[in-house]
């Protein structure tokens, strides 16, 4: 089963986009696990069991499913980040191992700030599954964490993983990890106001970065993840530009930016964040050795001279 399963995955995703369809028998032990209900290390180990034929029909039409182009992700409705484990639906982008990234850096960042006086306050936007937000508030419970998203069925998705994760806490607006609606960062000063929180001195972002053409490529394919959770605009840095000038009103003299980006985007990408206002920016490279995050530190005064 497993091994004629591999094959067919094999040949139906072999133009799929790279990093979506490398794991053919890894996909295919998992879908064998979801269709009989059994861990994959107890199908390992009765590898020469056969399979009823209910399993049987379950698997083959998740099969046909990943086989069209649907992530593993989706069919399970979970998905595994920083090792947790993440509720996942088509309404968010599933989350990839090179995000892990951006949370690293900005654990660093926020271990580096511990002996700073006041409530250190992280915002994540674009949250979607809310992977970077919750793991951050897991991580470090003791600083206020909150996310925000355009879309309303993504928040749905971050306040159910929210509500799995976390452990209820007291904070100024009653949540462990307040959840709200913003086109990027239009809605965070009045949502901050009115929760009493204090302005962010970091703020997270894995925006939408593919290029128009990436992403008219990957509808071609059927690709079934989120458009707004993809599509960036004609160099994909479109939200970035956003992003950047309201980020640079939002923090605090000091306060941190960090964006994940394509591999290619570097130098626009840095440009970007450096006509924004910010400096001592810094990229940061992911395992496989490609440029995916941006961190850059607003400066004490604005540049002009204007002491804030």
């Amino acid at each position: 089963m497993l091994h004629w399963a591999t094959l067919e995955l094999r040949q139906s995703l072999q133009d799929a986009p790279s990093g979506s369809a490398e794991t053919p028998y890894l996909d295919s032990l998992l879908l064998l696990s979801l269709a009989t209900g059994e861990p994959t290390e107890r199908l390992l180990a009765a590898l020469p069991d056969e399979v009823g034929e209910d399993a049987l029909r379950r698997f083959v039409r998740l099969l046909d499913q990943r086989c069209r182009g649907t992530p593993v992700s989706y069919l399970r409705g979970t998905k595994e980040f920083y090792g947790r484990e993440f509720c996942v639906n088509p309404a968010v982008l599933v989350p990839r191992p090179d995000t892990e990234l951006l949370v690293e850096s900005a654990i660093g960042i926020v271990d580096s700030l511990a002996t700073e006086p006041g409530s250190l306050h992280l915002h994540d936007a674009f949250t979607g599954s809310g992977c970077i937000a919750l793991t951050i508030a897991a991580e470090r419970p003791d600083i206020m964490v909150s996310g925000s998203d355009v879309d309303d069925s993504a928040l749905l998705v971050a306040t159910a993983n929210r509500a799995r994760l976390l452990p209820p806490a007291t904070s100024p607006s009653g949540e462990r990890v307040p959840l709200w609606r913003s086109d990027v960062l239009d809605a965070a000063p009045r949502e901050i106001r009115a929760r009493e929180l204090p302005a962010p001195k970091i703020i997270t972002a894995n925006p939408p970065y593919l290029t128009d053409s990436e992403y008219e490529g990957l509808r071609g394919r059927g690709w079934p993840e989120p458009e707004a959770a993809l599509r960036g605009g004609a160099d994909g840095l479109d939200l970035v530009r956003k992003l950047a000038l309201q980020a640079v009103t939002l923090l605090p003299p000091l306060g941190y930016l960090l964006v994940e980006v394509g591999s290619q985007q570097r130098s626009t990408g840095v440009g970007i964040l450096a006509d924004a206002g910010f400096d001592d920016i810094e990229v940061q490279r992911d395992l496989a050795g490609r440029d995916r995050v941006l961190v850059a530190r607003r400066p004490a005064q604005r540049r002009h001279g204007n002491d804030d």
